[in-house]
């Protein structure tokens, strides 16, 4: 668990999570609907419009799922693991 002692640790935490909450605001209002929705398919939402899972949420799991993706794809890339194991076994 991240535990932050002083206080300038806190307004540095403080100033992140603000610029991630406007940022997935503006992607909610100004970005296209084509990709907010298939980032909140990412994040696991069925698709309906009355559903009330919709909102900045669903829109954060997205993008988490996302960002996990390419850290993975990214880590396979550089560090091909499972093909150097099969050849040296």
């Amino acid at each position: 668990m991240l535990q932050i002692r002083d206080l300038e640790a806190m307004r540095v935490m403080f100033g992140l999570v603000l610029v991630a909450a406007q940022f997935v605001y503006s992607l909610l209002t100004q970005g296209s609907s084509d990709l907010v929705g298939w980032l909140r398919e990412l994040g696991g939402a069925s698709g309906y419009k009355h559903e009330r899972r919709n909102g900045p949420y669903i829109l954060l799991q997205g993008l988490a799922a996302l960002y996990q993706t390419l850290t993975t794809l990214s880590l396979a890339w550089y560090k091909p693991f499972i093909a150097t194991a099969l050849q040296s076994g």
